[in-house]
């Protein structure tokens, strides 16, 4: 077998095994948020503790008080959020680590409604139904 059949194989076999994982794991059933706070830092090296809340088809960031936190790319910072309007949580200019939430007067567990959590779920299920459903037609047959 010369080396660019053998890689070929090994390619192939890899493939066959990725799409294996990717199909065993229903797109219905979603994995909750890691619970324990992550360590992060601000471009100025201020070091901040975020958790993330939700699962892989919503989530979002809270500090370790339930102040609910977003980066904003135009800044390149975490802040905490504001509602823009009922369905979209926006930036504000208090950078997480430099300002008390509660002396600015923000509010705990920002989010929006649960009806727009809801729908913002089901289309990011509906998609990863998709992805699958699209990688179940390209795997070489007899596979599945």
């Amino acid at each position: 077998m010369t080396v660019s059949g053998y890689l070929q194989k090994r390619l192939c076999s890899f493939f066959v095994f990725l799409v294996l994982g990717l199909m065993s794991v229903p797109a219905a059933q979603a994995t909750t948020a890691y619970p324990g706070l992550l360590e992060k830092f601000q471009p100025d090296g201020t070091k901040i503790l975020l958790r993330i809340r939700g699962d892989e088809y919503y989530s979002w960031l809270e500090d370790q008080n339930g102040y609910t936190i977003v980066w904003n790319p135009a800044t390149d910072t975490y802040v905490y959020a504001e509602l823009e309007d009922p369905q979209t949580l926006g930036p504000t200019n208090l950078e997480v680590g430099k300002v008390d939430p509660q002396a600015s007067g923000l509010q705990k567990n920002i989010l929006p409604s649960r009806e727009v959590r809801v729908q913002k779920r089901q289309e990011a299920q509906e998609a990863a139904r998709q992805i699958q459903k699209a990688v179940s037609a390209i795997a070489p047959a007899g596979v599945f």
